[in-house]
């Protein structure tokens, strides 16, 4: 009798023990998730700060720069700082951005419709942030010809959509900002003192497409 007691309690014991395990396996399970979750959340928080902030810099820097004309082809010691790229939007070292293009079409403009800038450690941003700048022409028409007819070019430059994307990587996660300007030209004779006014955001999220 008493060793059946015993065998009883032992048993009694083991799954009392089987239980606390699953317990404590299940607990430090949970814990585990609620970890990674809370490091996931933080990483893409981090990102969208890190986007957005770089996003507002350059909405309120774009603006301040001043051109008088537009650089049609690059001179020898070209100015390749992003006030010089962002006259350049209509020369041959930048192609309007065109999301059909075939696959030859792309290696033949040899990245040529994308301009990017990698903001270096020394920026202090956690990961990795890339500038990315592209540009269309909302009206979809030829470039007409620059020489003969001002008020046509003019009118086809006003019609130019300038697109600055924002990316910022983090681990695994990633945000963009991708903000939208057009010309701002007071003298549409000689193109004399325009420049890029910021329209609002384009797109905001996860990684674009």
């Amino acid at each position: 009798m008493k060793r059946n007691r015993d065998g009883s309690a032992m048993i009694v014991v083991m799954c009392v023990m089987l239980m606390t395990m699953a317990l404590s396996l299940a607990l430090l399970l949970t814990s585990s998730v609620m970890i990674s979750n809370a490091n996931r959340a933080n990483a893409k928080e981090q990102c969208r700060i890190n986007a957005v902030s770089v996003a507002n810099v350059l909405t309120k820097t774009i603006p301040t720069y001043s051109y008088d004309g537009v650089t049609e082809e690059y001179p020898t010691g070209r100015d390749s700082s992003l006030k010089g790229k962002l006259k350049s939007v209509l020369t041959t070292e930048w192609y309007p951005y065109d999301r059909n293009a075939s696959s030859l079409q792309q290696i033949l403009r040899a990245g040529k419709d994308y301009y990017s800038y990698k903001l270096g450690t020394d920026s202090g941003l956690p990961g990795e942030t890339v500038v990315d700048l592209y540009f269309g022409n909302e009206q979809e028409e030829e470039e007409p010809d620059k020489k003969t007819n001002q008020d046509e070019w003019a009118e086809y430059f006003m019609g130019i959509i300038l697109y600055v994307k924002v990316t910022s990587t983090v681990g695994n996660e990633s945000s963009t900002v991708i903000s939208k300007f057009q010309p701002d030209i007071p003298d549409r004779t000689t193109l004399a003192g325009w420049k890029w006014q910021y329209q609002g955001r384009y797109w905001e999220g996860g990684i674009s497409e």
